[in-house]
């Protein structure tokens, strides 16, 4: 919780922070990413799961809606205006993530239909839906810029991550023999069941480290699209039961639109020097 207000106070104070040298460059932006992201590592232990082998994570999906506020810092000297290539951002967001992990055994089995002995391949599936609010405070660098219209920069930060849920669900399927099925409940064949499901515990706030490449395409004076690619190094479990600890890369996508500088609402706020 000392990290969580930490962080919040690093945003509020980025967000306020005064130079008399330097005049500040507001620039709001609002991103969103829907789709596959990719988890690295493996599922080392699992607790109430009994399988024999060891789970893998598979290709995430989910999406995030997030919102923040960018301040550069731009040097006027007379008529001209010069954006330093460093600049701080805050950003609140919402966010559901699907981590999926599967197992694979297979076991001798007697079958009485051919009356030999046939091997059973089963898939065990697991899977925990996230659900939460993340805060987070980054440091952004401005790289030289090569093409005209478009701007590239590394950013890097660390995030708090508050869960409003986290539901978990674990199911096998039959591979092989394709004959071969479970019974359900009510003694109806499946070929894929559900063992079990429901809320699991989880950790009440943990963090996350970003590290990433931010590109901006402009589409006017102030109006950028952005494409942003980080990646995400959970620093602790997303759930009080398991000791997986995520490690994700995530795409997305998003539109920025920077303030007119106050004292001069005309001023150009490409990179660098412009004059009015």
């Amino acid at each position: 919780m000392k990290v969580l207000l930490s962080i919040i106070i690093c945003c509020c104070s980025v967000l306020s922070l005064r130079s008399q040298f330097y005049e500040p460059l507001y620039t709001f932006h609002i991103r969103g990413s829907l789709g596959p992201t990719y988890s690295f590592g493996t599922a080392p232990s699992i607790q109430s799961i009994v399988f024999c082998s060891r789970y893998q994570p598979t290709v995430q999906r989910g999406y995030e809606v997030v919102a923040g506020l960018e301040r550069g810092f731009g040097e006027q000297v007379g008529n001209v205006v010069k954006r330093s290539n460093v600049s701080l951002g805050a950003s609140i967001g919402v966010s559901t993530k699907h981590f999926t992990f599967e197992a694979k055994n297979s076991f001798p089995f007697w079958d009485s239909i051919v009356q030999n002995v046939s091997t059973l391949s089963i898939q065990s599936d697991y899977s925990l839906v996230l659900q939460s609010v993340d805060i987070s405070a980054e440091v952004l660098y401005r790289l030289p810029q090569i093409f005209p219209k478009s701007q590239t920069k590394l950013v890097g930060g660390v995030s708090a991550i508050v869960p409003i849920t986290l539901i978990f669900e674990q199911k096998e399927t039959i591979l092989t023999p394709r004959n071969a099925t479970f019974n359900d409940e009510n003694g109806n064949p499946r070929r894929s069941i559900v063992l079990a499901n429901g809320n699991s515990q989880f950790s009440s706030v943990f963090y996350r480290t970003n590290v990433g490449i931010i590109n901006s395409v402009f589409i006017s004076r102030h109006l950028e699209l952005l494409q942003r690619l980080e990646f995400q190094i959970y620093t602790n479990p997303i759930s009080s039961t398991k000791t997986w600890i995520p490690t994700t890369l995530q795409a997305s996508l998003g539109i920025s639109y920077t303030l007119p500088n106050q004292n001069n609402p005309d001023t150009p706020l490409l990179p660098g020097s412009q004059k009015k």
